[in-house]
């Protein structure tokens, strides 16, 4: 009589597929969060892929089996760490009831708590320093977030305007006074925190005083 057949019934194969597949995705966060630790230390432009893996724990030929470029591993932050936060308040934007004063308030705390005061400030700053070296990396930031951060602020104050608690600003640029402060906040944090400690809470509440007092309708 032959031997029994060793094949696994599918559901444990689909079981081991899921294992594997949750392994190469923490792979690549690793992957991802050691390339920002090592842009944010040595600059992007002079940042190697050999320092990468070695961040990462990986061999530098695991790493290319991910990633073909540095550029590919920072748009995959983007990608990964930002756009998520940038969607959700979009969807959020376009489902909230409640007052236009409201909406914009959760909008800045979420800026400050979930950009400038995590780990993915280390984006922003790479931006900041970099973009301009690098014009696609630089387009596909314009295009997936500050654009539809943008979008999100403009249709509040339309909302607040259509609602009659806001007044009407002057011009078209006014998106860039509102979000303004909260880059100025994240830049006094991520470059000049040995020399002027920043309270984001504080940063915060000074930001929306002085927003909501220009937006309100006398």
């Amino acid at each position: 009589m032959g031997k029994k057949s060793r094949t696994k019934p599918d559901h444990q194969a689909d079981r081991e597929l899921s294992i594997i597949e949750l392994r190469q995705l923490k792979k690549h966060d690793q992957i991802i969060d050691a390339a920002l630790d090592v842009f944010t230390r040595d600059g992007f432009s002079a940042a190697r892929t050999d320092a990468i893996a070695e961040q990462a724990g990986v061999a530098k030929g695991t790493l290319y089996l991910y990633f073909d470029s540095k550029e590919a591993i920072f748009r995959e932050a983007i990608r990964t760490r930002i756009l998520p936060v940038v969607q959700q308040m979009r969807e959020f934007t376009e489902q909230f009831e409640g007052s236009a004063e409201e909406l914009l308030r959760l909008q800045m705390s979420n800026f400050y708590r979930r950009v400038i005061g995590s780990e993915r400030a280390k984006i922003l700053r790479l931006m900041l320093a970099e973009g301009s070296r690098f014009p696609d990396i630089a387009d596909y930031y314009f295009q997936n977030v500050i654009q539809v951060g943008m979008q999100s602020i403009r249709r509040t104050v339309e909302l607040g305007i259509e609602r009659g608690e806001f007044r009407k600003p002057k011009g078209e640029l006014y998106v860039l006074s509102i979000a303004g402060p909260a880059l100025m906040a994240g830049i006094s944090r991520m470059v000049f925190d040995r020399q002027m400690k920043i309270d984001l809470e504080q940063a915060y509440e000074s930001h929306l005083d002085m927003v909501l007092h220009a937006l309100r309708k006398l």
